[in-house]
């Protein structure tokens, strides 16, 4: 159980890196490469990412493949938090960089 969630923590860290390079980059089409890195990551090293797991449900929806997902989808939360809130601390202007981000994409 606790190594499900590792996995699915050290997916979510790849996660937070990955858009912190992307807000970083200048070009965005740069940083759409750049982000794509941190996917490559996950999936060489074969972390619990949830959108990857949640398309691949059993059809008998068995109890160990619904906490496995439940597992992954935990520790995803708790990995992007945590590499989010690591990254703000040593790079704040990301934060600026993010709000605008997602105002553009709320408007």
């Amino acid at each position: 159980m606790l190594r499900k969630i590792a996995a699915g923590v050290a997916a979510g860290i790849c996660i937070s890196l990955g858009g912190a390079v992307f807000l970083a980059a200048e070009n965005r089409i740069a940083g759409a490469v750049l982000f794509s890195v941190a996917l490559l990551c996950i999936c060489f090293k074969g972390y619990a990412l949830f959108t990857g797991r949640v398309g691949f449900i059993p059809e008998d929806h068995s109890r160990d493949a619904l906490e496995t997902l439940f597992l992954c989808l935990l520790g995803n939360a708790l990995g992007t938090v945590l590499g989010g809130l690591l990254i703000r601390l040593a790079l704040p202007g990301l934060g600026a960089a993010a709000l605008t981000l997602c105002e553009g994409k709320l408007a």
